[in-house]
């Protein structure tokens, strides 16, 4: 079964306190469908790979250029 829902946090959490600061709740199915859309229809989603110096790599989605329908983000904070 896949997962629905994604918590994505953006910026730095204390070690001492323990809480989210800019978070998002994502719905992944609308994720998904806008990937596959992709391109289709003059819509094109912001993203990129980030390196870093480990050798790993980031992909990067700016949730700003996601369609609206069907609705990307659930609940923020």
């Amino acid at each position: 079964m896949w997962t629905r829902l994604i918590l994505i946090n953006v910026g730095p959490i204390p070690n001492i306190v323990l809480s989210l600061q800019n978070w998002w709740l994502i719905d992944l199915r609308a994720f998904r469908a806008a990937l596959i859309r992709h391109g289709a229809n003059g819509s094109f989603i912001c993203m990129g790979d980030k390196r870093n110096p480990y050798g790993t790599c980031f992909k990067w989605f700016d949730i700003r250029s996601f369609p609206d329908d069907p609705p990307l983000v659930v609940a923020h904070g």
